[in-house]
């Protein structure tokens, strides 16, 4: 049985705008979560789980060890 990491992230946010995507230390939120899904070595895959591509770099949308999924706009809320 494989191991799934799920990480559902929205563009919009009820509280602070925009939060997955606010660098901290010069990288975004969600950029720091997949990196420590990466490094744990405990997935053997990783569904992204968003609303809008509009944000992601080519980079990722092209990575073969992550799997993009686009959420609903009822779903994202």
């Amino acid at each position: 049985m494989k191991k799934i990491a799920v990480l559902p992230i929205r563009s919009g946010s009820k509280r602070i705008p925009q939060k997955n995507f606010v660098e901290f230390c010069g990288i975004p939120l969600y950029s720091c979560v997949l990196a420590e899904i990466y490094t744990s070595r405990l997935f053997d895959k990783v569904i992204l789980a968003v609303d809008t591509t509009d944000h992601l770099p080519k980079t990722l949308l092209d990575d073969r060890h992550v799997i993009i999924h686009s959420r609903s706009a009822e779903n994202a809320s």
